[in-house]
């Protein structure tokens, strides 16, 4: 894992007080300007997700300072999170220390605040651990094709909470729909530097036990008439298979595993 260090310089009112320094390893952030109101000058990035390790003693202070809106600097990357944001803290113990991880739920969370919301936005960037787990009960049916089914169902069980069209109860037509929607011109892959039209930058998601995040901003009218379209191509072109349905009471991927869990860090895959 690519392990950089996350500092914030804290000066005092009295000009001659010493500046104090707080230091953590930084695992990882994204950020999707696009997708919420960060607001600030530009000065620094405002993450929607943000990752970072130390020991007990060293994070809290760090915390602290970064929760009352100060600066940090890593490199050339200044990170801020506003005072009034509206992210979630989230910490977990590991050998040696504690991993931080604040995001904002309304972006990453399966169940929507608000579902009828317009536009449909969310980042979808689920645990590597859990796609693993998941394609392992499906590669019987789909092979090599068993990784992106999982993701399939998973993005498939996002846009079923965002949007008042049924979607098709089939893995098959998830995993058509799924790779259909990473072309349609409204998700946006993960881009190292801003600038340029990148709806989603930032960097470590990935070594941090994330599997490839995608953004995801699209009008509720643009996602009907891409779900209508791909539901039509899907019965005319698909020959449904029995073992791939899901029973039409159920909703799409129950995920009963609480938030925080699904966005923990597996350090020991990463």
């Amino acid at each position: 894992m690519d392990v950089s260090t996350l500092t914030i310089r804290a000066e005092g009112k009295d000009p001659k007080a010493k500046t104090r320094t707080f230091s953590v390893n930084l695992l990882g952030f994204l950020a999707a300007d696009s997708l919420w109101e960060p607001r600030g000058n530009g000065s620094a990035v405002r993450p929607v997700w943000l990752a970072y390790a130390a020991t007990e003693r060293e994070s809290h202070p760090f915390t602290a300072n970064l929760r009352a809106g100060r600066k940090a600097v890593s490199g050339n990357d200044a990170l801020e999170i506003p005072r009034r944001a509206p992210h979630r803290w989230t910490f977990q113990k590991v050998p040696g220390g504690l991993v931080t991880v604040t995001y904002i739920p309304e972006l990453f969370h399966l169940e929507p605040l608000a579902p009828g919301a317009d536009p449909v936005r969310f980042v979808f960037a689920p645990p590597r651990w859990w796609v693993i787990e998941q394609a392992a009960t499906l590669a019987g049916d789909f092979g090599d094709e068993a990784e992106d089914a999982a993701r399939a169902a998973l993005f498939c069980a996002y846009l079923d909470r965002r949007t008042p069209l049924p979607l098709v109860h089939d893995l098959r037509f998830h995993l058509r729909l799924y790779r259909a929607a990473r072309t349609a011109g409204w998700s946006h892959e993960l881009k190292r530097a801003r600038g340029g039209g990148a709806v989603l930058v930032g960097r470590g998601a990935e070594a941090s036990g994330l599997d490839a995040p995608l953004a995801c901003s699209v009008g509720q009218s643009t996602l009907a008439e891409f779900l209508i379209a791909q539901t039509q191509l899907y019965h005319q072109e698909e020959i449904r298979r029995g073992k791939t349905r899901i029973a039409a009471d159920r909703r799409l991927l129950p995920y009963p595993t609480e938030a925080p869990v699904q966005l923990r860090l597996d350090l020991e895959v990463a």
